[in-house]
């Protein structure tokens, strides 16, 4: 399977963008955490002060409703109405005195039980309650004996309430659950103190939210039952709320099921941190705009040099060895192309040289002195020479065109000199109608002299076939001398 490739302008692009998507992804990282911190922050201390709050409204409320059940335990009308009440199943004694009393102490709620913890009338703002007569009993009436709830309601109000035991001439007769109404007002004070709108969760309806708004914007939390505390971030408008759910009372006996919710609207304070982030996304947009263009300006710039020498080795590697590379800068591309340039000038300079000396020596010969293996200073050296001519060249060569001659001599030097090449022989020089050749330098072997002899015969051997080729041509025939030392 063939590797995928990148080009280096696709390689500069994507490594630019990656660093402005890793630098964004960092800076909204950050700002995540910190609106995260913010939360936590305003969670912390609005819990804080809504549990200060609660507390000193629950000491408040039950020192107000414990003085009140001091005042009826003191006195023996209600108990003996209550007793009353049950033996002859009669309310009405019991009514009316309980309805003096509530009134003159400004307590709303009263819930009569009997010694079992079964309601027996209930009382609402002086008037009997007919909704609801088991307030409070929806564990049982011997559970509710057992562990009274701090907050109960009663039509669609919340109450704080005490549960009071009522004897007779220290007879116990019955119970007493009084309660003060956690009212509008009051919640809007708590409201104040406490920095957020309050409500109430019993029975899986929510109580105290003004705002029917707020009342639809947490309707999922109103079916969240799970005990301990919760916070979410909703939506509404153009506002973000944060919605604190925890245990409406800290007696651990109580209904975790019943809870208070407190609605804090935290868009104010996260307007700063939505503000940066949308900078940063809008910078981090225009950023990756002129990131790209500046990529591609970059990339040119580097890849057009690349290209240019690119292109400049391929038609070195085809044979073109006066390819120049032309680059307008002052940087290290400038260098790179100066030293390829110096390059091809040199490998022009020794391709010549090679040609050159091809002619004149043995490719094997051309390839050591080009590559440095000779000495040019001289040497001593162990070496068989050969010499070999025309004989009566002069005389031969009077009645001859200067063509002719010119013919005659080329065509005797070239089988000459393949020859002696053929045979491992160098060719030292050509004088007149005479070669000079050297069979030991500048290679030497031990078989140099056997390789002149077998040299010198084969020039023999190639004359008789030249002078064949003159006769056919009727030209006359030359004798050749050759000496070996």
């Amino acid at each position: 399977m063939k590797a995928i490739r990148f080009s280096f302008r696709f390689k500069i692009l994507t490594s630019l963008i990656g660093l402005i998507f890793l630098f964004l992804a960092v800076l909204l990282y950050v700002v995540r955490q910190e609106a995260t911190k913010q939360v936590r922050l305003i969670t912390k201390q609005t819990q804080t002060r809504s549990q200060k709050a609660f507390s000193e409204l629950e000491q408040l409320f039950q020192l107000e409703l414990q003085r009140f059940a001091r005042r009826i335990t003191h006195k023996n009308r209600i108990p003996a109405a209550l007793q009353e009440a049950i033996d002859e199943d009669d309310n009405r004694i019991l009514i009316d005195a309980a309805a003096y009393e509530l009134n003159l102490a400004q307590i709303p709620l009263a819930v009569f039980r009997d010694l079992a913890g079964s309601p027996i009338v209930t009382l609402l703002d002086g008037k009997t309650y007919a909704g609801q007569a088991n307030i409070g009993t929806d564990n049982g009436d011997e559970n509710y004996l057992k562990n009274p709830p701090l907050y109960q309601s009663v039509d669609g109000r919340l109450y704080m309430t005490r549960l009071v035991k009522l004897s007779l001439f220290r007879r116990p007769v019955g119970f007493l659950t009084i309660g003060l109404q956690v009212n509008d007002a009051l919640m809007a004070r708590l409201s104040n103190v406490i920095l957020a709108e309050v409500g109430f969760l019993l029975k899986g309806h929510v109580i105290g939210f003004q705002s029917p708004k707020l009342q639809v914007m947490i309707d999922d939390l109103i079916r969240t039952q799970s005990a301990g505390h919760h916070t979410r971030i909703k939506e509404m408008g153009h506002e973000s709320w944060l919605l604190i759910s925890e245990p409406l009372s800290s007696n651990p006996d109580s209904n975790r099921q019943n809870k208070r919710i407190l609605a804090i609207n935290i868009s104010p304070y996260l307007a700063p941190i939505e503000t940066m982030d949308r900078v940063f996304r809008v910078a981090g947009a225009i950023m990756m705009v002129l990131v790209v263009l500046f990529g591609l300006m970059l990339s040119n710039s580097l890849t057009s040099p690349i290209k240019s020498l690119v292109a400049a080795t391929q038609n070195v590697a085809a044979g073109d060895l006066d390819s120049r590379v032309q680059i307008n800068s002052r940087d290290e591309f400038a260098g790179l192309a100066d030293s390829f340039n110096y390059m091809t000038r040199g490998l022009a300079i020794k391709e010549r040289y090679r040609g050159i000396l091809d002619k004149v020596v043995s490719p094997e010969i051309a390839e050591e002195m080009i590559n440095g293996k000779i000495s040019l200073g001289g040497e001593n050296r162990d070496v068989t020479t050969l010499f070999t001519d025309i004989r009566g060249f002069t005389a031969l060569s009077e009645g001859m065109e200067p063509q002719e001659v010119i013919r005659m001599l080329n065509g005797f030097m070239q089988f000459a000199s393949e020859a002696i090449e053929s045979h491992g022989g160098v060719v030292d020089k050509y004088v007149g109608d005479q070669i000079m050749a050297l069979f030991g330098a500048p290679l030497s072997g031990p078989d140099d002299p056997l390789r002149a002899i077998q040299a010198a015969l084969k020039i023999q051997s190639d004359l008789d076939r030249f002078n064949r080729d003159r006769r056919l041509n009727q030209k006359a025939e030359i004798a050749i001398g050759t000496g070996i030392n």
